[in-house]
């Protein structure tokens, strides 16, 4: 019988730990705020906002890798470079404009009510938890220290590739946590992110040799439970660079594949985005002979969002948003494509295992027993349990009980599958 383990916990990052849509834009404008007094001060011009923006996003687009959080990207703007012919006061107004971002970021990136007492409780059992984000590292790294969370409650952190500049301004060169990049431009909802980590986590937990390659035991087929039809895509080009929203990461015939196939059966994947669901949903944790596991553990995160309430701006919101869409890298192409596959029908076949919701699910999870049965089937078993509890009044939801009763179930289950095979 496959021996698995305990969970393995995925946390997104951005939006699921912390309310980084509100932060990141309002950030960039304090920035351009700074910039533009500089400019009237200099010219006696009024600074036009959307071209400064348009030049944000075209420095964004040009960095290599790509990344919305590069600061380096200051002193490529042409509205600056025009404006301060000399280097030591154009440095100085970027200086001050980084500086005004980051203390705007420092004072406004918040974690939301649950997050910590869920890291507590896991690292109290011992647990692994992982974060895993499509964003630079420097931005994530920065925000890790901001919230007090650098103290080794986080396995490691997984994401977009770092810049070494943006790294040290950022203040984030002493960072305690470990942390890797991606292979490569990887974006949710690429399957990719989570086998990624799947395999890092075997080679230094499973004695998983360091000389295994990605390529050597993960293949990319297309989803065997759905496909984008072609006028989906702008054209066939696109439709070749995009292939990975349709397509899922499953694991090739290997003598290290049971490894990797209980370390997937182990994760559980804790998200609060359509995009973090798909790319739970696009990995196989069966072999490719035998694809019929569709997806790993998924949980829908809905921490108590108190402090977000009480300092809801809707028209402050607003804004943000419309500076984050005006500065980001990413092509035309990419947004369109992720907005619209929110759409798609097949988004909501992607299995919730739970939502939660409470410090008493929190402790259900990070208690779940070593079973005989995937993560993804004991959390729907603990999912049914809750719900039942949820329909009689007066019910008081007892952690320990209910993985008790799963425990239970998975016993019997095991029981009846070998009274079978004989």
């Amino acid at each position: 019988m496959t021996d698995f383990k305990k969970p393995i916990f995925l946390l997104d990052w951005k939006g699921t730990v912390l309310n980084e849509s509100m932060e990141y834009g309002a950030s960039i404008q304090q920035s351009a705020m700074v910039i533009a007094r500089h400019i009237k001060e200099k010219s006696g011009e009024n600074l036009d906002f959307e071209v400064l923006y348009k030049e944000i996003r075209t420095a964004h687009a040009n960095t290599s890798p790509q990344s919305d959080w590069s600061l380096s990207i200051y002193d490529q703007l042409p509205i600056l470079r025009n404006t301060f012919k000399d280097t030591e006061k154009r440095h100085d107004v970027i200086k001050e404009a980084i500086e005004a971002r980051l203390r705007y970021s420092r004072e406004n990136t918040k974690v939301y009510e649950g997050v910590s007492s869920f890291l507590d409780q896991a690292q109290q059992q011992g647990l692994k938890v992982y974060t895993m984000t499509d964003a630079a590292l420097e931005s994530v790294l920065m925000q890790l220290k901001q919230v007090g969370l650098d103290n080794h409650l986080i396995s490691k952190i997984y994401g977009g590739a770092a810049h070494p500049e943006s790294l040290a301004a950022y203040g984030v060169g002493d960072i305690k946590t470990p942390y890797a990049s991606f292979l490569g431009d990887r974006v949710k909802p690429d399957g990719r992110i989570i086998a990624e980590i799947a395999l890092d986590h075997a080679k230094n937990n499973e004695g998983l040799p360091d000389k295994v390659a990605f390529e050597d035991v993960f293949g990319f087929v297309p989803h065997p439970e759905f496909r984008l039809e072609d006028q989906f895509f702008a054209s066939s080009r696109e439709k070749k660079e995009y292939a990975w929203l349709h397509h899922a990461v499953v694991l090739k015939e290997t003598k290290y594949a049971r490894i990797l196939k209980n370390v997937l059966d182990s994760i559980v994947v804790i998200g609060d985005s359509s995009r973090d669901k798909l790319t739970a949903y696009n990995v196989i944790s069966g072999l490719a002979a035998n694809n019929k596991s569709v997806g790993v553990a998924f949980v829908q995160a809905s921490w108590d969002k108190e402090w977000v309430k009480a300092h809801a701006d809707p028209k402050a919101e607003e804004e943000s948003l419309h500076v984050l869409h005006k500065v980001t890298g990413w092509s035309d192409a990419r947004i369109r494509l992720l907005d619209e596959i929110k759409a798609k029908p097949h988004v909501e076949k992607c299995p919730v295992a739970l939502t939660l919701k409470s410090d008493q699910y929190l402790r259900i999870l990070t208690s779940m027993n070593e079973g005989p049965l995937p993560m993804k089937e004991r959390l729907f078993h603990v999912a049914s349990l809750l719900k039942q509890a949820e329909v009689i009044p007066g019910v008081i939801v007892d952690p320990e009980r209910v993985v008790e009763r799963v425990h239970g179930m998975q016993i019997d289950q095991q029981k009846r599958f070998s009274e079978r095979g004989r």
